[in-house]
């Protein structure tokens, strides 16, 4: 897979289906807390526990990933990735980003939201920013 945007895209669509099949039947946020037996989980309408961890900073991380935020980071994402189109230039000198006003594809914003997927099998090393 060569092209950037595709390539977010792909993955994007990718979380944005774990986080709505996280998220079917809790339908609220998830927080963290513990119970009388100390023992800390995330809830959402009810009790999710996380690994039978009882580290409150890993239960506190997952909660700070319930579904709802990571679709709203999603939304984010595929809104800056939809602000930098790509145009080739009728002058020849090459692609050019429309948002960043630069001849660079693709450009560093792209590149930036591409390197949290650098371990992806379909990962280009020429995206690294």
């Amino acid at each position: 897979m060569s092209d950037l945007i595709e390539f977010l895209r792909a993955r994007l669509d990718e979380e944005q289906d774990l986080a709505r099949r996280a998220a079917f039947g809790w339908g609220a946020e998830w927080t963290a807390v513990r119970d009388e037996d100390d023992w800390a989980r995330v809830t959402a309408d009810g009790s999710l526990n996380v690994a039978g961890s009882e580290d409150v900073d890993v239960i506190r991380h997952a909660a700070c990933w319930d579904p709802a935020r990571v679709l709203a980071e999603i939304a984010a994402k595929r809104a800056a990735i939809d602000e930098h189109v790509v145009d080739d230039d009728p002058t020849g000198e090459g692609v050019f980003c429309n948002s960043c006003d630069r001849f660079d594809y693709p450009c560093r914003t792209l590149r930036a939201l591409a390197q949290p997927y650098s371990s992806h099998p379909d990962y280009d090393p020429e995206w690294t920013p």
